[in-house]
């Protein structure tokens, strides 16, 4: 009874531990795995094949007909096959391009480029499809585009 008493004392507990994990560690040294470094290539690799394990089910219960009607405009236009590569290439260009940006810089940094990227695109539309405006949308427009030259002169100034 004295002796489980002695076993259960937390130093022993703490002295065996520590003697069980160094010597799996001499004894295994050798067999480390080799750790990988989790960058922005290495997150997209691991990023990628999830998604699309689970939105190409997503994409086919909500949309049942999505492959016959792909397969069609495959069929009736020759470079169906080139957008859909071009569409992937861009969209995996566009998410390397946002974790380049936050290794770079930060994460606020690519929320602020988000917004300006937001406004960039209203502007465009004004102006391509003459989009009509209200002016609360015009004001929001207007504070978003005063945020981002505030952000950019603080981030200049501290610099």
């Amino acid at each position: 009874m004295l002796f489980c008493s002695y076993l259960s004392t937390p130093k022993l507990h703490n002295l065996l531990f520590l003697n069980v994990k160094e010597l799996l560690l001499i004894q295994f040294h050798s067999f480390q795995p080799i750790r990988e470094k989790l960058n922005s290539m290495n997150l997209l690799l691991y990023m990628s094949p999830i998604a699309v394990v689970l939105l190409l089910p997503a994409t086919l219960i909500m949309e049942p007909n999505v492959i016959d009607v792909t397969l069609a405009l495959g069929k009736e236009h020759k470079f169906m096959g080139v957008l859909l590569l071009l569409n992937s290439a861009t969209a995996y260009a566009a998410n390397l391009t946002n974790f380049l940006v936050t290794k770079h810089t930060s994460a606020l940094t690519l929320q602020v480029l988000g917004n300006a990227k937001g406004v960039v695109a209203v502007v465009i539309s004004i102006l391509i499809f003459r989009n009509p405006v209200t002016f609360i949308g015009m004001t929001g427009y207007a504070v978003t585009v005063m945020g981002v030259v505030a952000y950019g002169e603080t981030k200049r100034r501290f610099r």
